[in-house]
């Protein structure tokens, strides 16, 4: 009977979920079956001729298998079977899990270390080699073989034919490493094979596959052979910079096709398959062909931004190219002044600012024009995010707006391969970049029924089960599943549908963590407890020396979300990628494109926020992109916790894990409301208007059938059916007609933005937010506002009226606690829009107004979030906004609360500048960073983005220099301040500080 290999793999994915979980597998099922499959390999069609990506997913399956099984046999066949393994993982240019097999062979080369020295070496030198680290690899084997010390020592000479073989080994790699020419290796592999060594020969054919895969797969090689531009002297230097030593089938796939051509181009590639980098390789062809051009590279979040301004830095610095990140949230300021870089990292609402000062009056239009102008790629990251609603629509009116401006601009989207690729491509003009191509690392995807069977998803049959455990409550059992995992599938992610229930899992797997948080701790080195004792430190600056999440981070886990102050989260995803926590519990911000090496995903609940109220499968596609990426798993593990709720009943198998149909990408333009009923509503429709407005300002918009011209530039037109393109011009052509009716815009034939019209169109605010402005502005003019001008700290009055400021506009009172506390959700938009529109003043003098009023006052003033949490009243229900008595609940509480006001106040108060006219221009410029920061004058502002300092340690040393910036400089770089300065914060703080320090002293 002939061996059923297609059990045989899924017994050994059951045998590696249940090792991960902490359950005995018989070792002679393993080794059964393992062996089964390697008789599969050894008959199959698999040999040196193969091409990239020529294996199948079974074939892939099959090897993966093999090589993660852990067998009980000798040195020799373990060797033999990893080698084998590399070898046809080679052929197939699976790099990304080649690297990680590495790990294994590293570890299999140990046992011959007093017997074969040589073999240990030669063995470690290809495992480092495999890893990408060849000049590692290098240097050890010339030391061993006493390379450039004058010759060979005797005792090498005179060893036994073994030694003499191991000796020969560790030369053909060095060969391979050092030297274009491989005869040696063959010459090599043919000795092997006369004596009948087998290991060795198995060796010899693993070495000729991969180092002829990192030959075809040099990323020099790709890339000259594609694009001309980086045959030219100019690049020399940054190809040998690159640290990549081979490129993934599908970015070579990607650039064969023309990625880095001067073209428009969408990129979909699987999660982990390195698309940063091809954007990285866009900008510097691009950036070299057209000198003195600029790029912009659009990150939809402020913690991908961050991570793509790190990832882009050293790449671009090597090309002699700069960067600068300009920050999240909308601005309508000037590009920098002090230096505008070759390539600038945005959000899309930085961008919308950028297009809307450049098509203004305003002091900074022109560089802000000259720059756009002078842009010759823009990279939009997450592109597939147009097809969702609240910021798609946004998403694509912006990228409409700025086609029309610069109908020569070239655009690189990047994507998800499962996210509409084709409708993206054809929208923007072009073939999507689509390689064949799976994700570099597997997944394991297993659901948790309710009826306790753990079963594992199966492409083409049915889930197989893996093991049973007794379900509980949602909460309970994620913990379990988190608590058993084995420390090799360490750090784990736990992606959570609210903070609260974020916040529960973790205190649960706390309270569990007894024993494994002891093993953790005393498994660290010293430096890395240290880097874990820094991050602590800040946290507990940040929040107070007893907030549970320090407490937890002692114990190896963390909580991310909007609850936590942005310092504390840098913290803790530096720690994540330092491999220095065990386990996350985030809400979705983290699955949203976050590179951070996860092993395994747990998702606890399905009934995620939005129109449908459970997850998507977009949405799922990204998080458990999360679990296994590139260089950190050969593949991860996914557990669902499955529901027995009649709305997500079959959610999983239907949904989730279908894959009969193509996911098809469709604009939501067409579902605006011109009539709001809910707050979303309104929200989505204020901001087309505001997207509408600011076109008119722009002469792209000086057209005839300016509806119609208008939205045939939009993805929901392009991609729509008669009806959709229907509904979206009528959109569009009525909003013109209320912008008309509302005096902003008038018919001039075309219709064109009136003067008031051009003021709104720049605050980037809705029309109601900037008529209440427009009367508020002219209540202070001749009051405190007129006291503004030279200000460089805000005292407890100013600070208060700069608060009451910001709650005029819907965008930040709809977030306030007198909102959130009185306007119940069957009437929150009946009395949202009232105060939009003038028709109730029934906040003004409310206890929960004035409170709002009061904390933010306070923010201001550097008080901390302790501080907001203890003056905030309790809410009736404990779980409701500062309800309760648990005060690391009201501490989260309060950094949520003002997270989500500092964002649309920054953005309020700039809109209030621009109203104000004359008098804006003169307004302090440190107050729209004051507001975001929560400080109350310009050093604090200063230090906070010059020097990243935390906001406690911002006002520490403006309370000891000044609150003027020069002055403040002065003392900074006088004899010794810094240092005393520094014994007075946390030591991250303390680096900081050194490091600005430095920076000024450069400066001058």
């Amino acid at each position: 009977m002939a061996p059923d290999f297609n059990a045989a793999r899924r017994e050994l994915k059951r045998a590696r979920v249940s090792a991960a979980l902490g359950a005995l597998v018989g070792s002679d099922v393993v080794a059964r079956n393992r062996n089964r499959l390697l008789q599969l390999l050894a008959t199959d069609s698999v040999d040196r001729s193969l091409s990239f990506e020529d294996l199948s997913v079974d074939q892939v399956e099959t090897v993966i298998s093999i090589a993660v099984a852990t067998v009980e046999e000798s040195g020799d066949d373990s060797v033999a079977v990893l080698l084998m393994c590399v070898r046809v993982l080679a052929a197939d240019g699976q790099f990304a899990r080649l690297s990680l097999l590495a790990e294994r062979l590293d570890a299999a080369s140990r046992p011959f270390e007093l017997e074969r020295p040589y073999w240990t070496l030669t063995l470690s030198a290809f495992a480092d080699s495999v890893r990408g680290h060849r000049q590692q690899a290098l240097q050890a084997l010339n030391e061993r073989l006493g390379i450039g010390r004058g010759g060979v020592a005797e005792d090498r000479l005179a060893g036994t034919p073994q030694h003499v073989d191991d000796i020969v080994a560790a030369t053909a790699l060095r060969v391979v490493l050092s030297s274009p020419g491989d005869e040696f290796v063959y010459q090599a592999r043919n000795r092997a094979l006369s004596r009948g060594d087998g290991v060795g020969l198995a060796y010899f054919d693993a070495l000729i596959a991969w180092s002829e895969a990192v030959r075809v797969a040099a990323p020099s090689v790709v890339l000259r052979g594609s694009d001309p531009v980086f045959e030219s002297d100019a690049l020399e230097g940054y190809l040998s910079a690159v640290p990549v030593p081979a490129l993934f089938p599908a970015q070579m796939a990607a650039i064969a096709a023309g990625a880095t051509l001067d073209d428009t181009r969408v990129i979909a590639l699987p999660t982990s398959s390195g698309k940063t980098f091809i954007a990285e390789l866009r900008i510097v062809a691009t950036l070299t062909r057209n000198p003195g051009t600029r790029a912009i590279y659009v990150a939809p979040y402020r913690l991908l931004s961050r991570q793509v301004e790190r990832q882009l830095r050293p790449g671009l610095r090597a090309a002699g190219l700069a960067i600068r990140d300009l920050g999240s949230g909308y601005d309508p300021s000037a590009l920098p002044s002090d230096d505008v870089a070759d390539v600038i990292v945005c959000t899309p609402e930085r961008l919308d600012g950028l297009m809307r000062l450049a098509a203004s009056s305003a002091a900074g239009h022109t560089e802000a024009a000259d720059f756009l102008d002078n842009c010759s790629v823009l990279v939009f990251d997450e592109l597939h995010l147009i097809g969702r609603p609240g910021r798609g629509p946004r998403f694509e009116l912006i990228l409409a707006r700025l086609r029309m401006r610069n109908p020569d601009l070239k655009l690189l989207g990047l994507a998800a391969a499962t996210h509409g690729s084709q409708e993206l491509s054809e929208w923007l003009g072009d073939e999507p970049l689509s390689p064949r191509s799976g994700r570099p690392t597997g997944t394991l995807e297993l659901v948790w029924e309710t009826d306790g069977t753990i079963k594992q998803r199966a492409f083409q049959a049915n889930p197989s089960t893996v093991m049973s455990m007794p379900r509980r409550t949602a909460i309970d059992d994620a913990a379990v599943l988190l608590l058993r995992l084995n420390d090799e599938y360490m750090p784990a992610l736990a992606i959570c549908v609210s903070r609260p229930r974020a916040e529960s899992l973790a205190k649960k797997v706390l309270k569990g963590s007894a024993v494994k948080g002891e093993q953790w701790r005393t498994s660290l080195t010293h430096d890395q407890w240290r880097t874990v004792l820094t991050a602590i430190e800040e946290v507990r600056a940040l929040l107070g020396e007893n907030h549970p999440l320090a407490q937890m981070m002692n114990s190896g886990i963390a909580f991310h979300h909007a609850g936590v102050p942005t310092h504390a989260l840098e913290q803790i995803e530096r720690l994540v990628r330092r491999g220095l926590l065990r386990v996350v519990c985030a809400t979705t911000t983290v699955a949203e494109g976050a590179d951070m090496p996860f092993r395994v995903v747990v998702i606890p609940h399905l009934n995620f926020p939005g129109p449908s109220r459970r997850l998507e499968r977009d949405l799922y596609l990204n998080i458990i992109g999360r679990a296994g990426r590139a260089n950190v798993a050969v593949e991860g593990m996914v557990f669902i916790l499955d529901s027995d709720s009649k709305m997500l009943s079959g959610l999983v198998r239907n949904s989730l894990w279908q894959t009969s149909a193509r996911d098809v990408l469709r604009g939501q333009l067409n579902n605006v409301s011109l009539g709001p009923a809910t707050v979303e509503e309104w929200n989505d429709f204020a901001d087309i208007e505001s997207q509408v407005l600011a076109w008119l300002t722009d002469p792209s918009s000086y057209v005839e059938g300016q509806a119609l011209a208008l939205s045939e530039q939009t993805f929901s037109y392009d991609q729509g059916n008669n009806s959709e393109k229907q509904t979206v011009t009528y959109i569009v052509d009525q909003l013109m007609c209320h912008l008309e009716t509302d005096g902003y815009a008038v018919a001039g034939s075309p219709l064109r933005a009136t003067a008031r019209g051009s003021i709104a169109q720049l605050t980037g605010l809705s029309l109601p937010a900037v008529h209440r402005l427009s009367l508020a502005v002219e209540r202070g003019r001749d009051g405190w506002m007129s006291q503004l001008p030279g200000t460089m700290h805000l005292t407890s009055q100013v600070a208060e009226l700069v608060a009451r400021m910001t709650f005029e506009a819907p965008e930040v009172f709809q977030h306030g606690l007198w909102f959130r506390r009185n306007a119940k959700a069957a009437d929150a938009w009946d009395a949202l829009s009232r105060f939009a529109y003038q028709a109730d003043t029934e906040h003004l003098g409310s206890t929960d107004h004035e409170l709002d009023i009061q904390l933010f006052t306070d923010w201001l003033m550097g008080a901390s979030y302790a501080r907001l949490a203890e003056m905030a009243d309790v809410a009736q229900a404990a779980t409701a906004l500062f309800g309760g008595q648990d005060e690391s609940k009201r501490i989260s509480d309060a950094t949520e609360y003002i997270g989500k006001l500092v964002y649309p106040a920054s953005w309020v108060w700039s809109g209030a500048q621009i109203v104000a006219g004359e008098l804006g221009d003169t307004f302090p410029s440190f107050i729209r960073g004051a507001i975001e920061y929560g400080v109350p004058n310009e050093t604090c502002v200063q230090l906070i983005e010059r020097g990243r300092l935390t906001r406690r340690a911002a006002l520490t040393i403006s309370g000891l220099s000044d609150a003027g910036w020069d002055e403040a400089t002065t003392w900074l770089l006088g004899d010794g301040n810094v240092d005393d300065a520094a014994a007075l914060l946390t030591r991250a703080d303390g680096e900081r500080l050194r490091d600005l320090r430095d920076a000024l002293e450069f400066e001058e």
